[in-house]
């Protein structure tokens, strides 16, 4: 990994060294100029056409017992093809050993008017760990039969605590489930020479403190790891840690990412019924709203309506996309005097609308029914008259 990005971070840099010297009509340069810019500390070039540059990008200035990535970059570049090109580089602090890791490699461009122009690049780089008696970052690359020396008198500064943030992710990590708890680890990393201690240290998510962690001690080059349990939402990618107390506080020393698993997450926000009181017998039309509140599409999930826990109607939800919604409804014949209850429940919701009451009243008599009993009436009626 540190190779890697040492390679992303030089192929970055090798290119962007600008040219110090004019050229004549051979396409060599005709001067030597040593300088010192930004991105390098120490820049040379070589008779021969070649860009020596000395890098120390975490620096200057350069603390005690903290460690640092020196490079060494050269870079040609030539109309013609080149051709068994290579260099001895070493590299250190106040001595100058072999590189630990190097690397060479050739690349080419084509211009509608300037033609072919052929390059050459090299890397070589280093770890250093310089003290408050070191002086020099020093480098010497060899090129054919030309040496070239770069120096770089350090400013060197007593031991600090640098502390980071790093999620701690297991092996079998596939993403945090939205909306269901599950623990985070976080590791501190005193990347500095200087230990730390009474440091206290909140957890936010997104904007709120989920948990606050006091830690006697972090040594130098040591580190500290702590769990939090967290309620994982779509949206929100980092939680914050914040150093509350200790070297350096107030202030955020990580953003630790949150990877929040795409699923869709149905919600029920709405829930009605029509009419609310009504005789026995009698259909009650049944709606309910619902929601994707999720970060993906609806697959099949089910919303179930449901008459006194009873499921009376369920539909499946497909293609419902993030931030839509939908109406479901149904109508159902209500029996029993009485209040019943109307409720509504999608998969996987945990945060269902509240049910709905429905009064029942007894059945009103019939025409019919009036009619047999007005006869009835009638007939008694006259019976008593004959008597």
């Amino acid at each position: 990994m540190k190779r890697l990005v040492c390679l992303l971070l030089v192929s970055l840099m090798v290119f962007a060294i600008p040219s110090m010297a004019s050229a004549d009509g051979d396409g060599k340069l005709s001067e030597s100029i040593p300088v010192t810019v930004k991105d390098f500390l120490v820049q040379n070039n070589t008779t021969s056409g070649m860009t020596v540059g000395l890098s120390a990008p975490l620096g200057p200035p350069f603390y005690e017992g903290e460690d640092y990535y020196l490079q060494v970059l050269a870079r040609m570049e030539s109309s013609e093809p080149l051709e068994n090109i290579s260099v001895h580089v070493v590299m250190g602090v106040d001595i100058l050993e072999p590189p630990e890791e190097e690397d060479a490699e050739y690349h080419n461009s084509t211009d509608p008017i300037n033609g072919t122009t052929y390059g050459w690049s090299y890397f070589g780089m280093t770890i250093v760990g310089p003290s408050i008696s070191s002086r020099y970052l020093m480098a010497q690359l060899t090129h054919e039969n030309e040496t070239v020396n770069l120096t770089y008198e350090m400013e060197v500064l007593p031991a600090r605590a640098l502390l980071e943030a790093y999620r701690v992710l297991p092996p079998n990590h596939t993403g945090d489930p939205e909306l269901e708890w599950t623990t985070i680890d976080i590791i501190i990393v005193n990347h500095g020479g200087l230990g730390g201690t009474d440091l206290v240290v909140d957890l936010r998510y997104p904007d709120r403190i989920m948990s606050t962690h006091h830690i006697p001690v972090i040594v130098g080059r040591g580190n500290h790891t702590i769990s939090a349990p967290f309620l994982p939402v779509y949206g929100p990618w980092v939680v914050q840690v914040h150093l509350v107390e200790g070297p350096g506080a107030p202030s955020v020393i990580g953003a630790v990412t949150i990877d929040v698993l795409a699923r869709p997450i149905l919600d029920v926000t709405e829930l009605t019924v029509s009419p609310d009181v009504m005789e026995s017998g009698e259909k009650v039309h049944i709606e309910a709203v619902v929601k994707n509140g999720g970060n993906a599409t609806s697959t099949g999930q089910e919303v179930e309506l449901m008459v006194d826990g009873s499921i009376v109607a369920n539909t499946t939800i497909v293609g419902l996309e993030p931030g839509n919604e939908m109406t479901v409804f149904t109508d159902w014949k209500l029996r029993g005097e009485g209040i019943h209850s109307v409720s509504a429940i999608a998969e996987g919701d945990e945060f269902a609308a509240d049910p709905v009451a429905v009064e029942v009243k007894a059945a009103s008599p019939s025409i019919g029914i009036w009619a047999v009993i007005l006869t009835l009436f009638v007939v008694s009626l006259a019976a008593r008259r004959s008597r």
